[in-house]
């Protein structure tokens, strides 16, 4: 699995493997866990595009995880 998006509420996904909408998932990254729910799935050329949106109880915040790759939009200089 692969990590395409991250925000508080939620997280974009892109799996191997076909999920369901609607059920119980886990996000388990470093020292971190995030619940919630699947929200979408949609089928991609190579796999599977997945949102997965974070209960209220365990929300992603940098300071929790950062993945390693991570670019935030609002420190890139405008031309």
């Amino acid at each position: 699995m692969n990590i395409e998006e991250i925000w508080e509420t939620g997280v974009v996904l892109e799996s191997e493997a076909e999920m369901a909408v609607g059920v119980a998932a886990a996000l388990a990254a470093g020292d971190a866990a995030f619940h919630g729910r699947t929200k979408e799935v949609q089928k991609e050329d190579f796999g599977w595009r997945v949102e997965m949106e974070f209960s209220p109880e365990t929300p992603w915040l940098p300071e929790r995880w950062r993945p390693d790759h991570l670019l935030d939009p609002a420190v890139l200089k405008q031309k």
